[in-house]
């Protein structure tokens, strides 16, 4: 209990019992003279009582408020933490691919060099680097969806939200397709031989 609302409650409180109810002790029948000042004080009381319940329920606006700011505030952190990880995983994903992809092209001069045809593995291979490029641009799109994501009412993060987790995973998915790609080119040069 707030000390305010303590000292409040103490003082109606002391300011009650110190009231002459002496003078209702002495006779049986309340005189006409004490009743307004009974009703007087009730009344003190209640409006006490409700300036307390006012505080209590604006102390609890204001707690909820202050809960639904950080949870907000939690989910954009968590939001722009997660695209830092995605930013670490698709720049894997990248390097390793290219490092392959140039692997792959170096098998294809070689075997193109060798007099054998490598147009089926090639246009594999040309498709595979497309699609690793749009990868990449649809990686660093989610990256950037993620990071955007700021503070603001639940039903709007959660929009963008799903929008940035939308672009994640087409991204990943063209991460899998490249790959798909690159493993049909390996799979044609190894058939030439």
């Amino acid at each position: 209990m707030d000390i305010k609302k303590f000292i409040a409650v103490s003082i109606v409180a002391f300011s009650f019992a110190a009231s002459p109810l002496s003078v209702l002790a002495s006779d049986s029948t309340p005189s006409a003279s004490v009743l307004p000042y009974v009703k007087l004080r009730n009344s003190e009381i209640r409006q006490a009582r409700e300036n307390i319940n006012n505080d209590v329920n604006g102390d609890k606006q204001t707690f909820r408020a202050s809960v639904s700011a950080a949870q907000e505030e939690f989910r954009a952190n968590m939001a722009k933490v997660h695209g830092e990880r995605l930013n670490r995983r698709f720049a894997f994903y990248a390097a390793r691919l290219n490092n392959i992809l140039a692997r792959i092209q170096s098998r294809i001069d070689k075997e193109k060099v060798a007099g054998k045809d490598v147009t089926t593995a090639q246009s594999d291979l040309d498709s595979a680097k497309a699609k690793l490029t749009q990868a990449i641009k649809d990686g660093n799109a989610a990256v950037t969806a993620f990071e955007n994501i700021t503070p603001q009412n639940w039903q709007a993060q959660k929009a963008d939200a799903k929008a940035a987790m939308a672009l994640a995973q087409k991204a990943r998915q063209e991460f899998i397709d490249a790959r798909r790609l690159m493993v049909d080119a390996v799979q044609t040069l190894a058939q030439l031989n």
